[in-house]
């Protein structure tokens, strides 16, 4: 009976290290999802005082495009792949930031 205690007793403590070193990852893993929400925040605040910027002074936008593209024309089209495949990555990723960032503001229970 006493072995069977004992027995109980050290799965208990072993249960509860495991407990503890999961507990442990997912503060880690927490700490880590929310610096990266905070840099998509960032980088979201960034792309729409860009976007706001050139909707209110769309020729300096058109004048510096066009600038651009008789100077450079194999950067800019380079540039504007680059920010359309970037456009698309993020539209197909916002549902899920939108989520994330739901979960992250709602208080747990």
């Amino acid at each position: 009976m006493a072995k069977r205690q004992e027995k109980l007793a050290q799965k208990r403590q072993a249960l509860l290290l495991k407990i503890q070193a999961q507990r442990s990852l997912m503060t880690i893993y927490g700490t880590e999802i929310r610096q990266s929400l905070n840099l998509v925040d960032m980088a979201s605040d960034l792309f729409g005082k860009m976007g706001d910027s050139a909707r209110r002074r769309p020729i300096v936008s058109i004048i510096i495009t066009a600038v651009v593209m008789v100077l450079k024309p194999k950067r800019a089209f380079a540039v504007a792949k680059s920010a359309l495949m970037g456009w698309q990555i993020w539209q197909s990723l916002s549902s899920l930031v939108k989520h994330l960032r739901q979960s992250r503001d709602k208080p747990l229970h």
